[in-house]
């Protein structure tokens, strides 16, 4: 059985008087038992509602940013030009090739 200062630190309740009184202030409507049975209860909920945040994703993506983690917009956008339309990609091709000739494109 956990103390219920371990359940407050399990939970993300801060370590100070202050946090902690701010947490158990909600309960003290309650008489007694009551009270420590409502505030375990929530303390055990905080809990489960935080691994379960957690589960099913693995290490490695959680510490990767956002940005890292999505896949490219388009299928092609690997390749540069591949996701363009029929029309716009031997415009874009030309001038590419232009630029790497030293041509100024228009």
């Amino acid at each position: 059985m956990a103390t219920i200062g371990d359940l407050e630190r399990e939970a993300g309740i801060g370590p100070t008087s202050q946090e902690r009184a701010a947490f158990w202030r909600q309960f003290h409507h309650l008489e007694g038992k009551a009270c420590l049975d409502a505030g375990v209860a929530e303390l055990k909920r905080l809990i489960a509602a935080k691994v379960a945040r957690t589960d099913g994703v693995p290490e490695t993506r959680r510490r990767l940013p956002k940005r890292d983690r999505l896949p490219p917009l388009t299928p092609g956008a690997a390749d540069g030009a591949a996701g363009l339309c029929r029309k716009t990609r031997p415009a874009l091709e030309e001038r590419s090739e232009q630029c790497l000739d030293g041509r100024r494109a228009p």
